[in-house]
C-alpha cells in the first residue's frame, strides 16, 4: 500500500469519526432543551455585558460610571457562571468522545504497526519522538506513524466540522471570562504602581 493511499484512508477515517462525534454531540447535547436555553442565556448576557462595558467606558459622571461599572461586574459574574456550566455540559460528551478516540488510536497503532503514514519535512523535538514515531522501526524520525497522522487529521477535521455545524459559542463569548480576569489583573497591577 502506498503512502498516499494510507494518507487518504486515514483522512477519510478521521472525517468519518469526527462526523460521528458531532452526531453524538448533537443527540446527547445540542438537541437538549437545557443546553439550548443555557446557550441562549449566555449569548443574551454577553450582549448585555458588552453594552454595559461600552456604557461604563463612555460614562463621565461619577454616579453613572459607578452604576454602569457595578452592572458590568454583575453581568460578568453571571456570564462566567453560565459559561462554566455550559463547559461542564460539553465536557461530559467530550470525555466519552475522547475515550472512543483513545480506543481508535490504540487499535490503529496495533493494526498498522510499522506502516509509515507520512514523511515529515523536519525532525521533531526529541520529546515528540514517542508520538510521531510510535510503532515504527528504525531511527529515521522524519517518518510519521499512522496513529500520529490520524490524531492530526482528526483534530483538524473536528475543528472544521464544528465550525461548519455552528454549535460553538463565538470566541468573544468564550474569552469574556479570561478577558475579565485579565482586566482585573491589569487594574490591580496599575494600582500597585
Amino acid at each position: 500500500m502506498t503512502m498516499v493511499m494510507v494518507q487518504l484512508g486515514l483522512m477519510a477515517f478521521s472525517i468519518t469519526t469526527s462526523l460521528a462525534g458531532e452526531v453524538m454531540s448533537h443527540f446527547y447535547l445540542y438537541k437538549k432543551d437545557s443546553y439550548k436555553r443555557l446557550k441562549g442565556n449566555v449569548l443574551r448576557v454577553a450582549a448585555e455585558w458588552e453594552k454595559q462595558s461600552r456604557i461604563a467606558s463612555a460614562a463621565s459622571g461619577d454616579g453613572a460610571a459607578t452604576k454602569a461599572g457595578r452592572a458590568e461586574k454583575r453581568l460578568q459574574k453571571e456570564l462566567r457562571g453560565m459559561t462554566s456550566e455550559l463547559v461542564m455540559m460539553r465536557m461530559r460528551v467530550m470525555i466519552v468522545f475522547s475515550l472512543a478516540m483513545m480506543v481508535l488510536v490504540w487499535g490503529l497503532n496495533s493494526w498498522c504497526k510499522g506502516v509509515v503514514a507520512a514523511k515529515l519535512p523536519f525532525e521533531p523535538f526529541a520529546a515528540l519522538h514517542p508520538l510521531t514515531h510510535r510503532g515504527l522501526e528504525g531511527d529515521d524520525f522524519t517518518d510519521c506513524s499512522v496513529a500520529f497522522y490520524f490524531m492530526l487529521c482528526s483534530a483538524t477535521a473536528r475543528a472544521f466540522i464544528q465550525k461548519y455545524v455552528g454549535e460553538q459559542l463565538p470566541r468573544e463569548v468564550e474569552s469574556i471570562g479570561n478577558l475579565a480576569e485579565l482586566q482585573e489583573s491589569l487594574k490591580a497591577f496599575e494600582e500597585r504602581m
